[in-house]
């Protein structure tokens, strides 16, 4: 092949490679694209109420860090913004302990003055010294012993009972479970608009309660309380002890295919058989006199019942989740509609009185109700179901009357 032929044939080769296989720059490995740095997400600052051993109580402290928790199944990391308890169990510091095994120590020494000391000491430790005391209560030295025991019983006397018998695990309460562990750090970072940043060490601590609110809103349809007069629904909504609840309610129900329409309230047009109010169902099912179609509700599942009505407001008095019933005529047809039940609850909710832990609604003159006020209804149960009755028109006005 001659020179030509052979240059020729080089620069054919030259032109046809990038067209089949794209430019040597183009074939080349791409390096990845960096990763944006993540950084975890912020603690959202909560408001809360920390209650010390000695009875103090600071409000509104703001907390930011979320809890590093050690469990037996590992360690958690816990938001604050879902905490909503803390009961705190027993931390001893270091120092504390130290300071605890001195004094038990000294209980035994051989100056009068030291072992008068000590004894004080023991007991403004606190529940620090509780289980250092009782061992050496059990002791072989008489001294010992007999100061060990007086230093316990002026404990048992004085500190709340609570605190006699801590266990060593905090208890954490969120909104969906209780947490059993240690939480890892000696001190809490707060602060307080009056002092400022604080620490609130775990030692000191009795108890922590959030100060956020929760609020939710639950549709509750007719039709699950067909053929069921003590039904409830699960709300999903939890409420602690001492925390303010407001249930606001609307919308309508029909039931005995329509023959009565019912608000929250009840339906009013209806009476039962002798010996009960206007409107008023008897108890039974629910343990709550109401009216047809009334808006019941509970604390927990076995938890007293009380009417609720279009609005209800009050300090419960236990903890536990919310649970509804629509009050129906066992046996009778499918009840259809529903209500909006919008629930708000939280530690600095204002209420205007403390909730009855079994109620009814109060009845003025003509089977008109006075809502949100409650009282305990007449007899406990064991009433026959209901014969519904159309209440009579009211009887024209005579002239007296005007």
């Amino acid at each position: 092949m001659s020179r030509l032929s052979l240059g020729l044939l080089l620069a054919a080769l030259l032109v046809a490679v990038p067209a089949l296989g794209g430019s040597p720059q183009d074939n080349r490995v791409k390096p990845a694209d960096p990763k944006p740095d993540v950084k975890p997400a912020e603690a959202k600052p909560v408001e809360v109420t920390a209650v010390f051993q000695d009875g103090t109580t600071i409000r509104r402290a703001t907390l930011q860090d979320n809890l590093e928790v050690t469990t037996k199944y590992g360690k958690l990391t816990v938001p604050i913004t879902d905490i909503r308890r803390i009961e705190f169990g027993l931390h001893v510091t270091d120092e504390m302990a130290k300071s605890v095994q001195d004094a038990v120590g000294k209980l035994g020494s051989d100056q009068f003055a030291e072992r008068e000391k000590a004894s004080k000491d023991v007991v403004a430790l606190g529940a620090a010294a509780i289980t250092a005391l009782e061992k050496a209560a059990k002791g072989g030295d008489k001294e010992v012993t007999v100061r060990a025991k007086a230093a316990l019983d002026h404990l048992r006397e004085t500190l709340p009972a609570d605190r006699l018998s801590l266990k060593e695990d905090d208890v954490i309460h969120t909104r969906e479970s209780v947490i059993t562990g240690r939480i890892s750090t000696e001190s809490l970072k707060a602060r307080t608009d009056y002092f400022g940043e604080m620490q609130f060490k775990l030692s000191h601590l009795r108890s922590l309660v959030s100060m956020a609110r929760s609020e939710a809103t639950v549709t509750l349809e007719a039709s699950k309380f067909a053929g069921d007069s003590d039904k409830w629904v699960d709300s999903g909504f939890r409420v602690d002890a001492d925390s303010g609840l407001v249930i606001t309610a609307s919308g309508k129900v029909e039931l005995q295919s329509g023959q009565i329409v019912a608000e929250p309230d009840g339906a009013q047009a209806f009476a039962v058989g002798p010996g009960g109010p206007p409107g008023m169902m008897p108890p039974g099912g629910g343990g709550v006199n109401s009216s047809i179609g009334a808006l019941i509700g509970r604390i927990g599942e076995r938890g007293e019942a009380f009417y609720v009505g279009k609005r209800f407001e009050g300090k419960m008095a236990q903890e536990g989740k919310l649970y509804l019933r629509i009050a129906v005529i066992q046996g009778g047809a499918a009840p259809s509609g529903s209500y909006k039940v919008s629930l708000l609850s939280g530690p600095d909710v204002a209420v205007e009185r403390r909730a009855p832990a079994m109620g009814m609604p109060n009845y003025a003159p003509g089977g008109r109700t006075i809502r949100g006020v409650g009282g305990r209804g007449p007899g406990g149960g064991g009433f026959a179901p209901a014969t519904l009755t159309p209440l009579p028109p009211p009887a024209p006005p005579t002239p007296d009357s005007k």
